[in-house]
């Protein structure tokens, strides 16, 4: 599965091929088990059902595995701002319903501060600025 490049393998390489290949596999044994007859025996029609079971999965595994993952680059410095992902974000499916009221903290960095009080003047909640 090895990419043929100069690049280093990372772990995000190593996912995105796993993923692509689960993907094709899934597609190609679906592709297979719509083919399969009942005259062709057990093993066809034992393929036939893994195949339709990987095709039923994959949407479930796209929708709540790889939604909920985010790439990682560890050779990204910490200051860098591609390291967008250290923010430990949360997800939910589905929307998450909220008012300006319902924040009680912003952390953003310090040259966002007055842009951010003149932009949100009602926010009543506290502005942080990290370190």
């Amino acid at each position: 599965m090895r990419q043929s490049s100069a690049a280093p393998y990372t772990r995000a390489v190593l996912f995105d091929e796993m993923t692509a290949s689960f993907h094709k596999s899934a597609h190609t044994l679906l592709r297979l088990a719509s083919t399969v007859t009942e005259s062709e025996g057990l093993k066809a029609r034992e393929l036939a059902e893994v195949g339709n079971s990987l095709a039923q999965l994959a949407p479930y595994i796209d929708e709540y595995v790889f939604s909920y993952c985010g790439p990682f680059d560890s050779a990204l410095d910490e200051s860098d701002e591609r390291h967008f992902y250290m923010e430990r974000e949360w997800r939910v499916r589905g929307d998450v319903r909220f008012t300006l009221t319902d924040v009680e903290r912003v952390v953003l960095p310090r040259e966002y501060g007055s842009s951010f009080r003149s932009e949100l003047p009602v926010f009543e909640g506290q502005l942080s600025f990290p370190g």
